[in-house]
């Protein structure tokens, strides 16, 4: 059995008192795994010492080693590494599990400050570090009941304002895949679409002067020519004419986005977001707006249309809300593009879509 030295208790003290003064957001791993204990004296009954003391470095991003020394500021954030050298602590989980009201409160902290702050230079390092520190009760909240988007960004409001965030969270929801549909989609699926849609005469009209189209334009087009492709829920041959209107749909020019949400044969059930264009894909002037109209929310986006169905596809899963349900098919295949497994009970023609993009060159 390895003897603990008396400097190593004294460390562990003085680093857990350092740390109690002010309020700091810690996060405690024993023997290289988290662990949710708070407090000196719980990691001192499971016989630990301390391994390192690492904090995050707002200018390189990262966390770093630094001694039991440091300077303590509110809402800094710390990794604790302890080692397990003695006996294990003698409480039962549930007894453990009591000890998380500590890490409840400071979650509340974080999502109150989150709140008020707006992004500006100085406020986005620590609204950042404030979405990271959230994320494990943000998921649990979200997945756990029937949020609404209006919900959700009541709570979280800074993806309306921020949503570079919605790449964060789909980011750490997929394990990292959150460049793939803006890496793969204008590269080659785009072009394969195309590829699998020549071989069909009724696509014929929708691929006349293809080469000749700006990029939303092509884009535009291949999100029609998958409406086509692939199935739509209780579609007929009128809706299917209309079915891209659920993925993006067109406003006029000058059009306020506040009155985007202000539609009368929206349905009062239907929570799922779209895109709407003002003005036309060749406009200079155009803008791609998020918009869920019972929700009343809209997120205003400054790039193209490629990027915009990615946030949009993004904000889906950020939310945990069912794809609209005439373009399932649709979606499922965005999960293919996205290297996601694929979701839907009805996936025989986006398989065989896949397999067609899969052999086009």
């Amino acid at each position: 059995m390895e003897v603990r030295s008396p400097s190593m208790l004294s460390d562990l003290t003085h680093t857990y008192g350092n740390l109690e003064s002010v309020k700091v957001l810690v996060t405690t791993f024993i023997d290289e795994k988290e662990i949710y204990i708070i407090g000196q004296s719980q990691a001192q009954n499971m016989g630990c010492v301390l391994d390192r003391l690492l904090k995050y470095n707002t200018d390189f991003m990262e966390y770093i080693d630094v001694d039991s020394e440091v300077d303590v500021k509110d809402f800094d954030r710390f990794h604790i590494f302890l080692s397990a050298t003695g006996p294990p602590m003698e409480t039962s989980l549930g007894e453990i599990r009591q000890n998380q009201d500590g890490n409840t409160s400071r979650t509340d902290e974080w999502v109150t400050l989150i709140k008020r702050l707006r992004p500006s230079a100085e406020s986005v390092p620590t609204i950042m570090s404030g979405m990271e520190e959230t994320y494990t009760s943000r998921r649990a909240w979200i997945s756990k009941d029937s949020h609404t988007a209006a919900e959700i960004f009541r709570e979280y409001s800074r993806f309306l304002d921020m949503p570079s965030l919605l790449d964060l969270e789909f980011g750490k929801l997929t394990g990292g895949k959150m460049d793939l549909f803006l890496r793969k989609w204008e590269a080659g699926i785009i072009r394969k679409l195309k590829s699998v849609a020549a071989l069909e005469t009724r696509m014929s009209s929708l691929l006349k002067d293809f080469e000749e189209k700006t990029e939303d334009e092509a884009c535009y087009t291949a999100l029609v020519v998958l409406t086509h492709l692939l199935p739509l829920v209780g579609a007929s041959r009128c809706s299917l004419k209309s079915a891209i209107a659920y993925l993006v749909d067109f406003a006029l020019p000058g059009t306020c986005i506040a009155s985007l949400c202000s539609d009368p044969e929206a349905s009062p059930t239907t929570h799922q977001p779209q895109l709407i264009c003002i003005g036309d894909l060749k406009s200079a002037t155009r803008q791609y707006i998020i918009v869920a109209k019972n929700d009343k929310v809209t997120i205003p986006l400054n790039d193209g249309l490629t990027c915009a169905v990615d946030k949009l596809f993004k904000l889906y899963w950020v939310c945990n809300l069912c794809y609209p349900a005439p373009l399932g098919s649709v979606f499922t295949f965005f999960e293919f593009v996205y290297d996601l497994p694929l979701s839907t009970q009805r996936k025989t023609k986006v398989l065989e879509l896949i397999a067609h993009i899969k052999a086009s060159k």
